[in-house]
């Protein structure tokens, strides 16, 4: 009988230490982020965020560091359908989103892109609620169908910096009524902004003569009311 005991004893005691001090592994992070999940890179000197385990967090902060190693990248789905997350921080040490990785986040408004991005995978931000857009200002590309069917979106300004806009990259945003274009642009792909069936104002900060340099796909402008574009020396047709 009080052999029975003590095994019982040791193996309550067993099972109280593992709720305490839970199993680790080679990509266990801090408490403090438990609201994501990430893996690291073969190489052991980068982290990329994974598809997410689940979606009741409403604010997130994405580190830049999990003690010493630089958080690079956003992973496909990561954030996928994530209708509970409102508010989100992406660092600058980010350098490439996946594909789908903010697919219908429906209550995500506010929306910061870094300057670091280099890499967009299609469909990254599609379809999500944003109401507010900020792209920084050392961008080199919006990419394709990154912003697809963001229906709420109301105004977009496109930083100098960026040179090339993907195709459909604002494809469906039927609410924009407002964009202004960068005068680093040198490309506009096809059907970038297909679909923005209110978008009556458009802004080039360029003179005529660039704008018209500009490489335009065909229907990038298709459904889009604007009869011309604004430059800084006059008005152009399109």
């Amino acid at each position: 009988m009080k052999k029975f005991v003590k095994i019982i004893s040791f193996l309550l005691c067993l099972i109280l230490s593992l709720a305490i001090f839970p199993a680790c592994d080679n990509n266990q992070v801090p408490d403090e982020h438990e609201c994501l999940k990430f893996i690291k890179s073969a190489n052991g000197k980068e982290y990329t965020v994974l598809e997410k385990e689940f979606c009741d967090c409403a604010e997130i902060i994405i580190p830049s560091y999990i003690e010493d190693i630089k958080v690079s990248a956003i992973g496909e789905k990561a954030f996928y359908k994530c209708a509970e997350l409102t508010k989100i921080s992406i660092p600058r040490t980010v350098t490439s989103i996946g594909q789908s990785a903010f697919v219908d986040c429906i209550n995500l408004k506010n929306l910061t892109v870094p300057s670091t991005i280099t890499t967009w995978s299609a469909y990254c931000f599609a379809s999500m609620g944003i109401e507010n857009l900020t792209l920084e200002t050392g961008l080199k590309e919006i990419g394709a169908y990154s912003f697809y069917y963001c229906e709420s979106l109301t105004e977009v300004t496109i930083p100098n910096s960026v040179k090339t806009i993907g195709s459909s990259a604002f494809s469906g945003c039927s609410g924009m009524s407002k964009l202004t274009i960068g005068s680093g642009v040198t490309s506009i792909e096809s059907g970038a902004f297909d679909g923005c069936g209110i978008l009556q104002e458009i802004f080039y900060i360029g003179t005529i003569e660039n704008w018209n340099k500009i490489e335009k796909g065909s229907a990038w402008n298709w459904q889009v009311p604007a009869l011309y574009v604004i430059c800084t020396d006059g008005i152009v047709d399109i």
